[in-house]
């Protein structure tokens, strides 16, 4: 499953502190909610899929990663 905190988020903070105005309290706590959030989600996912194994999710789960690589990707409005 992808974390979102392994790399994109912290890479991202500076772009979220200068283009939102984020306070460092602020990206703090988006990091420590996506923590939290990913520790509660990983373990229950997992769960879910050692109780019943379904091998075709994974080849499904490819079509969106496909799709949202190939469309055009929106442009993130920010503040001048």
């Amino acid at each position: 499953m992808f974390s979102p905190n392994q790399g994109a988020l912290p890479a991202l903070l500076p772009f979220f502190i200068s283009a939102y105005d984020f306070t460092y309290a602020t990206a703090a706590s988006l990091v420590f909610a996506l923590n939290l959030f990913s520790s509660i989600v990983q373990p229950l996912f997992g769960f879910l899929a050692d109780a019943a194994a379904r091998p075709w999710i994974m080849a499904a789960g490819t079509i969106p990663a496909i799709m949202s690589s190939v469309l055009p990707q929106q442009k993130i409005k920010t503040r001048a």
